[in-house]
């Protein structure tokens, strides 16, 4: 069971997500446009996103990558830090980790504008680096995600700080 919690508390009736054993989700009781924070039922486990705006009312799709059961794997995105990058430029993407197995493989994104683009992976376990060019987009919405992903689901993930691309 997943629960949702308007972040503006003026919801009464909270909606309710409710999972049978092979995966299917029934929910009811969303509110068009209404901004929800997303809370998992089991202990130890991680959404993403943990913050959802139900935009397709009640009928629509809620989608959720759930991470964590079981792990204490944990990734820090360290560059880029929060600023101005222009594109085309040669940037440094780092991270650091705790607690990662050695048969992970991680998977590097740059998230922007509510889209995600792969920039590079799968990386080896023992990977906390790459140099990347800035791509040719302009935007103040940009942030690098992380994810260590073992046997096809991810154990952890994590994002930087939200930085702007700028054009010349």
């Amino acid at each position: 069971m997943i629960s949702f919690v308007s972040v503006n508390n003026n919801i009464k009736n909270p909606p309710v997500s409710v999972t049978n054993k092979d995966g299917f989700w029934t929910r009811t009781g969303f509110v068009k446009d209404e901004k929800y924070n997303v809370y998992p039922a089991i202990q130890g486990a991680n959404f993403v996103p943990t913050t959802r705006i139900i935009e397709e009312g009640l009928a629509g799709s809620v989608d959720f990558t759930v991470f964590g059961l079981g792990s204490s794997a944990q990734i820090s995105v360290r560059s880029p830090a929060a600023g101005s990058y222009q594109k085309g430029t040669t940037q440094s993407i780092s991270w650091s980790t705790t607690s990662i197995p050695d048969d992970v493989v991680f998977y590097v994104s740059l998230m922007h504008d509510n889209k995600v683009t792969q920039i590079e992976g799968p990386l080896s376990s023992d990977t906390r680096y790459l140099v990347w060019t800035v791509p040719d987009i302009i935007t103040g919405d940009a942030k690098i995600r992380v994810q260590a992903w073992k046997n096809s689901q991810i154990i952890s993930e994590a994002k930087g700080a939200q930085f702007a691309i700028t054009g010349p």
